[in-house]
């Protein structure tokens, strides 16, 4: 009997370690069996400006923003790490519906179905092969090789160059379409991995590659991207109930206004340097990130 009941604890031992995942961004396990949400009464309306201001840097720069919204989540209000990245989500479905849908509202819209086409097809083809790779993959490394080459992303970004206002014609060429599928599939591919948002690979790689792109086409083409890849994601978190639906409301709520506020902002003359300029920075602490969670990993 009592070789029983320890070989019974043992087994629960190794179901709990086995429903634990390494979470590289913060350097903390998380378990998948999360704890009940925290009550956030009367925490609304720092949600809604939390989320107005996120989805606003991130519409005109071109990324979802939960870049930003996991850690606000996770170390501003309390919430578990795997509950802050599931409600992220729907900041970043929010976002880029909202910022979609006022760039085709906008008569200067920027986005390229075609081009719009080929990176969903990559990013999902990408991410379908990342996940699975993601729970046996040993990311050390690559952490180390893509702090390096978002960093080289972010000098370029800076450095390359003024950005211009010229939007870019409805047709792309075919070497244009595969790097794009390309581009995408590494920014799906690497997602699950490294934990990132795809946006934070595909922008730069648009941006600096044979794209045909300008800046205000990247940002565009990546917004709407991202409605079909978030939703995605957020249609899994869903069925899993992750989802703190008390945050989830207002931060969405918030999100859809600064999207529609950022996309109208960086239409007008000028402002896509400044937008540009935010991009190169949020690469350079992304960079940095990596490269900290890699010294700390050797």
């Amino acid at each position: 009997m009592e070789s029983e009941l320890r070989a019974s604890a043992a087994a629960n031992n190794v179901t709990h370690q086995a429903k634990s995942v390494d979470v590289t961004d913060f350097g903390a396990k998380c378990s998948l069996e999360d704890a009940p949400p925290r009550d956030l009464t009367g925490k609304q309306p720092h949600l809604f400006v939390a989320g107005m201001a996120i989805a606003f840097i991130g519409s005109m720069c071109g990324i979802g923003g939960g870049l930003f919204t996991v850690p606000v989540l996770h170390f501003g209000f309390r919430m578990s790490l795997r509950r802050s990245v599931a409600t992220s989500l729907c900041l970043v479905f929010a976002t880029t519906s909202s910022a979609t849908v006022a760039e085709m509202l906008s008569p200067s819209s920027a986005i390229v179905w075609p081009l719009v086409g080929c990176l969903m097809i990559g990013t999902l083809l990408g991410a379908q092969i990342g996940y699975p790779l993601s729970k046996r993959f040993n990311a050390h490394n690559l952490r180390g090789i893509f702090s390096i080459v978002i960093m080289f992303s972010a000098y370029r970004v800076l450095f390359g160059g003024a950005a211009d206002d010229h939007s870019v014609e409805g047709s792309i060429r075919l070497t244009s379409a595969f790097y794009a599928a390309g581009a995408g599939f590494l920014g799906g591919f690497v997602s699950p991995i490294l934990g990132i948002g795809g946006g934070l690979v595909t922008v730069p790689a648009l941006l600096l590659g044979p794209s045909a792109l300008t800046y205000q086409g990247v940002r565009a083409c990546s917004m709407a991207t991202a409605v079909v890849t978030s939703g995605r994601s957020l249609s899994l978190y869903w069925k899993e109930r992750g989802i703190h639906q008390q945050a989830a409301i207002p931060l969405s709520l918030g999100a859809i206004v600064g999207a529609a506020l950022g996309v109208t902002s960086v239409h007008q003359p000028g402002v896509i340097t400044y937008a540009r300029l935010m991009l190169g920075v949020i690469l350079f602490f992304v960079s940095l990130r990596f490269a900290w969670a890699w010294w700390k990993g050797r």
